[in-house]
């Protein structure tokens, strides 16, 4: 087997990225819409013998519209493939919250999320990485759009590709 980043050992890792995530939405009138919103996310890691890797994020992303903030945590196991290089699987769970930027919206919603993760890492130094991924995650937020018809948005999942330069401390 190949031996990844061995100075990594079970050291902790600081990280920011660049996130553009992907909201499926649906209203309560039948309509299926989607829509694309940019943010960033911070990262906490805690790697666990050179195999395995937790860790929790805070992430805000602005959709224009609205915003969603989530907090999240998730376990990855990490196949190394060259000594600078691994590729990670892993699964997340955590909250969101969705808040309004117009002013006829005054509800905003707080839900769930889980889903699953893939990625790469590369191993710049012994003290610095960045990671490219992509997460597959579900979620249920609810928010009631209007007080005359009863219309209600939910959004069903919120999947991201996100950019990460992390450091190790």
């Amino acid at each position: 087997m190949v031996s990844h980043a061995n100075y990594f050992e079970d050291n902790y890792i600081f990280g920011a990225s660049i996130v553009n995530q992907f909201a499926d939405i649906e209203s309560n009138l039948n309509v299926q819409t989607s829509d694309t919103g940019s943010g960033f996310g911070l990262y906490f890691d805690r790697y666990y013998q050179q195999e395995y890797r937790f860790n929790s994020t805070l992430s805000y992303v602005n959709y224009g519209e609205f915003d969603i903030t989530g907090i999240t945590v998730a376990a990855d196991y990490i196949v190394p493939i060259t000594t600078d290089f691994s590729l990670f699987t892993g699964a997340t769970v955590g909250g969101v919250l969705q808040k309004f930027h117009n002013d006829s919206v005054s509800d905003s919603a707080a839900g769930y999320l889980y889903g699953v993760q893939v990625g790469g890492i590369k191993y710049l130094s012994d003290d610095y990485l960045i990671e490219l991924g992509f997460r597959l995650r579900q979620t249920d937020l609810t928010v009631s759009t209007s007080t005359t018809n009863n219309a209600t948005s939910t959004i069903s999942s919120l999947n991201e590709f996100y950019f990460s330069v992390l450091f190790m401390f």
